[in-house]
């Protein structure tokens, strides 16, 4: 896990963004366990489910969940890194195979970001919905989490690469042993 002062090696408008987002993942999380609780006790207490809690936790909760956060985790290092073989190579050597690995991950991301994107615009124009209690709930917007958590993730990579290329350093790991 990375110190504060690690942390603040990026720009604040890109900490304050990632927080943010960070923030509504984490209410997300919070709103699915109550969500779930209180199905559960429903089922067990009035035995009768609340409808709509699959959908509301499929839809709704774990999109926000799962990519809310990914800025934070790249600002933070915290993406899973195999250090097997870079352990035996110099630090320079290692500097450039974390630059590939985080510029094929840019790539890679920013493709799925608009992919995702292009999945947010059709289902808007489709108006894609998916009905819960007799209501249609659309899925525009919770389909916009998908780009929104991967476009915060590459702007990180882009700061990141930035500043390893200016300063010519290796920005800090997150230690395995912290986790």
């Amino acid at each position: 896990m990375t110190t504060t002062s690690e942390r603040q090696m990026l720009p604040r408008p890109v900490r304050a963004g990632t927080s943010l987002l960070m923030l509504g993942g984490s209410i997300a999380m919070v709103a699915m366990m109550l969500h779930i609780c209180a199905d559960v006790l429903s089922r067990r207490f009035l035995g009768t489910p609340i409808v709509g809690t699959l959908e509301y936790v499929t839809y709704l909760y774990m999109v926000a969940v799962v990519f809310l956060p990914l800025g934070r985790v790249q600002e933070e290092r915290g993406h899973v890194i195999v250090e097997v073989v870079s352990q035996l190579m110099p630090a320079r050597v290692n500097l450039w195979v974390d630059r590939g690995a985080q510029l094929f991950t840019l790539a890679y991301v920013t493709f799925i970001a608009w992919w995702g994107w292009m999945e947010t615009v059709r289902s808007f124009t489709r108006n894609e919905v998916v009905t819960v209690i007799q209501t249609d709930f659309p899925l525009w917007p919770t389909r916009l989490l998908v780009p929104l958590g991967l476009a915060a993730m590459s702007f990180v990579i882009v700061v990141q690469l930035a500043q390893s290329f200016r300063s010519g350093s290796q920005p800090p790991h997150s230690d395995p042993a912290a986790h």
